[in-house]
């Protein structure tokens, strides 16, 4: 039993040990994760079928969004869902509706999420940051196929790039429209 105590106390040791700083000070530099914490999760552009917009898309929107996402997909066929009403706040105030859309090419599928703002149907803010994040993911495992170690990209570098794209998270400046015509709703029940 002591024999057991001893072993379990001395991988407890060295566990420890193995985390510290070789120098035997923590490093100035705090550790980063490559996670993202849930609140932006919950922020991923996804489609949605509710609340539809009263007139549903046009020909000239219809022309929009193909325009839009042939510019992030070329050549690709391109699907697009019915307009819903509402945006995300962090899209801002001038955002009033969003349709997904979906390209294909070949036997790959991406869905994108378009903003009217101003207008105009395109990537939104919130979009576009999660685009940028899922290119960086793209080009960190491209990079770790590739034989040479000049374009590899580091999980160390991978981690600072995170960090630093997430201080760019798209702030939530005002309410948007949808949200406030349902809190005014639910405060007049």
């Amino acid at each position: 039993m002591r024999n057991l105590l001893v072993l379990v106390v001395s991988s407890l040791v060295a566990v420890a040990a193995w985390g510290d700083d070789p120098a035997g000070e923590k490093s100035a530099k705090p550790r980063v994760s490559t996670a993202l914490p849930s609140q932006f999760w919950k922020t991923r552009p996804r489609r949605r079928d509710t609340p539809l917009r009263e007139e549903n898309i046009t020909d000239l929107e219809i022309a929009e969004v193909e325009a839009e996402m042939q510019s992030l997909f070329p050549g690709a066929v391109v699907y697009v869902s019915a307009v819903t009403t509402g945006c995300p706040c962090e899209d801002g105030p001038e955002c009033t509706d969003l349709v997904w859309s979906v390209a294909t090419l070949g036997d790959r599928s991406r869905g994108v999420a378009l903003s009217r703002i101003d207008g105009l149907w395109q990537v939104g803010p919130l979009q576009q940051w999660w685009l940028e994040y899922d290119a960086m993911w793209a080009a960190y495992r491209t990079s770790r196929k590739r034989g040479g170690d000049a374009d590899r990209i580091s999980y160390v570098e991978l981690r600072e790039r995170i960090a630093e794209h997430q201080a760019r998270f798209p702030a939530c400046v005002e309410k948007s429209v949808r949200d406030l015509a349902v809190n005014e709703d639910v405060a007049a029940r």
